[in-house]
């Protein structure tokens, strides 16, 4: 399971980077129950997506045109 290219194929399909990171998220449950993991998205204007599986997650994201980094410690946790 790449789940970098699963986001990038859900994307393609026409999901949100945070529909993406989700979908991805339900893959890990169902293949790996029970496994701390969460994944960061970009789509191709730069929005993000987090999402997990593990109870926290510290994620940091920064792109032109932010006056500072956009930091969090959840994202959507799945399962």
């Amino acid at each position: 399971l790449c789940l970098a290219r699963m986001a990038c194929l859900f994307m393609r399909s026409g999901l949100s980077a945070q529909e993406a990171a989700e979908a991805c998220m339900g893959l890990v449950l169902k293949h790996f129950p029970g496994t701390p993991m969460g994944l960061i998205a970009l789509d191709r204007q730069g929005r993000r997506g987090v999402a997990q599986t593990a109870k926290y997650m510290p994620w940091a994201y920064m792109r032109d045109g932010l006056k500072g980094p956009e930091v969090g410690s959840r994202g959507v946790v799945i399962g």
